[in-house]
């Protein structure tokens, strides 16, 4: 600490292999040991599984804040140096490392210390290489971001949004949050043979390229306007068909995302809605929240998309 304090540096961003569930535990005890600091004087933010996002403390004229690299290259260190093509471990590691013994051999010590300085120096190399490549190609620096979603929601941000996205009353967002149910996944317990296997490549970026809600264009009584006619959200009494194997349309209950058959009302988007009622289901619209359409992901998702489909992993990052 008495080292960076030497460089006069005013912020400091220092990233950790694995803050969330390992390292940060060893650095906040560590913060806690420095003179004149106490634990209202150290930030973290942590995550959901209790794994912390990052930590930071002002410490005499500097602001340091810890990083987890992992959340931004979710990868093991050799696979991030095999990428950005830098030298990675020179040794595997050696189980007797986690062993209290460690602290009576003086060569396995050794070890373990040359171990962890070539971590931590790999680890530096990869990320240097990954900033310049960002800071070249979309002008993001990394150390300005948290994780793989705020990376990418940045550069979209930066170089692919051209419009205003309007912004809703807090009660129009409220009732539109109603209809955001997530993924629907079920498992079943079946028997087949000659059975073939396919995979969708891509599906959540393909969704993204279909129009968009845009801009708020007021409300509409269901009795006023037809499915097919409507772009937006609707309030509607569904009705799942009788015959129906494996029912489509998700409903929220009690915190726990069902598939129901029989009848109920919920808020979904029209589009949804559209598409169940071509496998038989009836919607009875009973009010309409009506938007304009936009394009907004379909630049960003060709981009790199195009970059995924013609580069692989065992080539420049940049290709």
């Amino acid at each position: 600490m008495n080292r960076l304090n030497d460089l006069n540096l005013h912020k400091c961003v220092i990233f950790s292999l694995n803050l969330g569930s390992f390292d940060g535990y060893f650095i906040f005890k560590g913060l806690l040991e420095l003179p004149e600091v106490n634990i209202d004087k150290i930030n973290s933010i942590i995550d959901d599984l209790h794994r912390f996002i990052s930590i930071d403390i002002a410490w005499k004229d500097t602001k340091l804040i810890f990083k987890d690299s992992l959340r931004i290259f979710p990868i093991s260190l050799q696979e991030l140096c095999n990428i950005f093509e830098v030298e990675g471990k020179l040794h595997p590691y050696n189980p007797k490392f986690n062993k209290i013994s460690l602290f009576e051999n003086t060569e396995l010590l050794e070890q373990f210390i040359l171990y962890s300085k070539q971590d931590s120096i790999c680890l530096l190399k990869a990320l240097i290489k990954a900033q310049d490549i960002y800071i070249k190609e979309h002008q993001v620096d990394i150390a300005t971001i948290w994780s793989t979603s705020t990376l990418s929601f940045k550069i979209f941000r930066l170089k692919f949004l051209d419009i205003n996205i309007p912004t809703l009353t807090k009660k129009l967002d409220n009732i539109i949050r109603l209809a955001y149910l997530g993924g629907s996944t079920d498992y079943y317990l079946k028997y087949g043979e000659n059975l073939k296997h396919y995979d969708v490549n891509s599906l959540y970026p393909k969704a993204m390229c279909n129009q968009m809600p845009m801009e708020y264009l007021g409300e509409s009584l269901g009795n006023e306007v037809k499915l097919e006619n409507v772009f937006g959200f609707a309030e509607a009494k569904i009705t799942a068909p009788d015959n129906i194997e494996i029912p489509l349309l998700p409903f929220k209950m009690d915190n726990e995302t069902l598939h129901l058959l029989g009848s109920w009302i919920g808020i979904y988007f029209t589009e949804e809605l559209k598409t169940v009622a071509k496998y038989g289901y009836k919607v009875k619209l009973i009010k309409v929240y009506n938007f304009s359409k936009a394009d907004i992901f379909t630049n960003y998702i060709k981009y790199f998309y195009n970059i995924k489909k013609n580069c692989s992993w065992t080539i420049k990052i940049n290709c």
